[in-house]
Parts: structure tokens; sequence; C-alpha cells
């Protein structure tokens, strides 16, 4: 009944070619949400089914040609599946594109706002698509409350090609990792080459959501109460492979450094599904090099340093579920990691950066400053 019109509203601005610059904090509501009330007609980014997609397409045809744009929005708008089309505009209507992300552990960039990993968003628009626009990400950011002064000051872009890792805007923060990029890629095949087609004697358990600093990776299954009833988590899930020496091979690859450097520089750093480690390129000789040993080493440690932890929910109760300390076995992931190296033909300086990735906040005692440990 009260129709907007933005060429109406602002008829001067429009007629010249729309706004010199518009920066936003749009809402982070699924589509689905309000499609009762309005729906909306010929969007690219309608199947990204998130209002701040639907708005970053907007606003990209509000601006004239040579204007600016800046939006903070969620994190997985650098690397989800279903972005890709948002990531898509973005790269067709600019010329130049910055990317920071950031996560919310140790501390967030919105006080109270829970899971609030953000991207902020900043462009140069031309209304004329041109071959590929100049794209520079920064790493994922992580800092503690009393760094919060310096963390924009100190925000490093690197140059990157825009077809890099299928389209995601990867969370780089040197140029070493364009270079590490490529020689995990080249001449691979996937992990999921070696995957059984149904549930067999030899598995990996690992959680699906709340990956924090580190996997959850296990040779058997977590220990799990409900009451005082064994069962199982709804959040745990199951790898299978067709022989030990495959499973062991991929136990030390998705508890390494390099796979958790690799995850991420290309998902939205929460949430474990299935393409991220079916995805992962692996070289074909790590089968001829048995890490059984390593394997039986890194599982004796988590089992040693494991520890049940009592929880209640209201949809669930009491539960008990075993937590496990990766971090206890960085000695072991070391070593796997420079196994690893040999095999991706890392430099000494490549595998260096790898095995101390993150460290400061991977081996730090750190807790959320919401109170939820990590």
């Amino acid at each position: 009944h009260e129709p907007f019109h933005w060429f109406i509203e602002f008829y001067g601005i429009m007629r010249a070619g729309g706004f010199d610059v518009i920066i936003g904090n749009p809402p982070y509501v699924e589509y689905s949400k309000v499609k009762k009330d309005y729906t909306i007609l010929g969007y690219k980014t309608e199947n990204s089914g998130n209002l701040y997609a639907l708005c970053t397409e907007r606003s990209l045809t509000l601006l004239r040609t040579d204007a600016r744009f800046g939006f903070i929005v969620q994190q997985p708008i650098t690397s989800t599946l279903r972005m890709a089309n948002c990531r898509q505009v973005l790269v067709q209507k600019t010329t130049d594109l910055w990317v920071s992300t950031f996560d919310d552990r140790p501390s967030k960039l919105f006080d109270g706002m829970h899971h609030a990993r953000l991207a902020i968003i900043l462009a140069r628009v031309n209304d004329i698509e041109i071959p590929a626009p100049r794209i520079f990400v920064t790493s994922y950011n992580k800092w503690s409350k009393y760094e919060r002064i310096f963390l924009f000051a100190k925000l490093q872009f690197i140059n990157i090609e825009p077809k890099i890792l299928d389209g995601v805007f990867p969370k780089f923060g040197t140029e070493l990792e364009t270079e590490l990029v490529g020689k995990v890629l080249v001449g691979r095949k996937p992990l999921e080459t070696c995957l059984a087609q149904s549930l067999t004697p030899h598995c990996l358990f690992y959680k699906i959501t709340g990956v924090g600093n580190w996997f959850t990776i296990t040779t058997r299954p977590p220990k799990f109460l409900r009451g005082e009833s064994v069962s199982s988590s709804t959040r745990e899930a199951t790898i299978p492979f067709t022989t030990t020496q495959l499973r062991d091979i991929a136990f030390c690859l998705l508890n390494s450094s390099l796979f958790y450097w690799f995850y991420q520089v290309r998902t939205n750093c929460r949430d474990f599904n299935p393409s991220d480690f079916r995805t992962f390129p692996i070289p074909t000789t790590l089968e001829n090099d048995r890490l059984d040993n390593l394997a039986n080493q890194l599982s004796d440690r988590l089992d040693e340093q494991s520890m049940m932890v009592s929880a209640s929910y209201q949809k669930t109760g009491n539960v008990s579920y075993e937590q496990f300390r990766p971090g206890a076995a960085k000695d072991l992931i070391d070593k796997i990691d420079a196994v690893l190296a040999q095999h991706y033909g890392f430099t000494d300086e490549e595998l260096d950066f790898i095995i101390n990735y993150d460290i400061k906040y991977r081996m730090g005692s750190v807790v959320g400053e919401d109170g939820d440990d990590e």
C-alpha cells in the first residue's frame, strides 16, 4: 500500500546515474522468514537465501560509475556454496574489491551477537563488466579485547587471482599462502577417492560443527551418555574407508595443521561439512608412505588426554560427552606435517608457516569473552 520507488524518492540522484557511496550493515535475516510479507523478483542472489546478499546486489545497482561501496556482513559471504552468486555479482560489478574477515573468538566486532563471524566488503564500482577486478583479501583476523584498538591499523591485504579456489575469497595474510595453495592443488586427487561407499570397520568419527581452533577427529566414536544411558551425539558423523591404511592416512591428514589452514582459508570456519574433507587434494604418493605408527601414537595421545564433560540442555536434558584435547598432541601433529610437506613439495619456510599457523590462539588457553571455552 505504500510502495517505495528509488527513482521517485531520489529522482535527481538516480537520473544522474546513482549514488556516489553506499555503506551499511544490512540485516542478517533469512529470506524465508520475510517471504510471507514480501517477495523479490529478478535477483541473481535469491538462492543465497539471506537479506544481506539481496541488499548487496541491490546496492550495486544503485551506484553510479566509479562509486564506492562498503558493507559489513556475515563471514560466509566469502566462501559458502550458497553465497557463490553473491560473490559472482561482486566480481562482475566491481573494478577493485577488498575483503577482510573477522572471527568472534576470543573477541568479536559486535558485542552481544552470538556467532558474529563477519566480513567487511569494500569496493570500487563500475557499471561496465570487466574481465576481472583486482581482489585483495586478509587473513582470518583474531584478537583479544586489549588488541582491538590496533585491529584495523594492522590489516594487511594480499592481491589474489579472482579464480583461485573456485571463486572463494580466501583468507590469506601472506603472499606465501598463494604459493602454498598452488602446491596443494596441482596434480592431486580428492580425498573422496579413498572413501568407501558404505560403513566399514575402518571409520573416522568427527564433530560436524563448532570447529573452533581444533578439529575433533578420532578413530573410535566418542563416549556419550544421555542421563545414564549410552548414546551418541547428533553432532557426530562418520567417514568410512576401505582399508585401515587409508583410514590412518586420512586420520593423520585431517588432524594436521596443513588441513586446518586449508579449512580456515576456504570455509565458514564453524561447520565441518563433508565437502570440506571430500574435496581436499592429496598426493597419490601418500598411499606409499605408511603413517600407521604416527596414527597409532596420535590416537593413543587423544585417548590419554580426553575427559568426560557434563552439560544440561532444555531439549535433551542431562548429557555427558567425551572432550578431546588435540593441542596436547601438537608435537605429533608437527611430525605429521613434516611428512606431508615432503609429499606436497613444501620448502622449509612453507613448512614452518604451516606448523606455526595461528599458533597463538591454537596453543594458548583462549577463552571467549562471552564465557565460551574454545
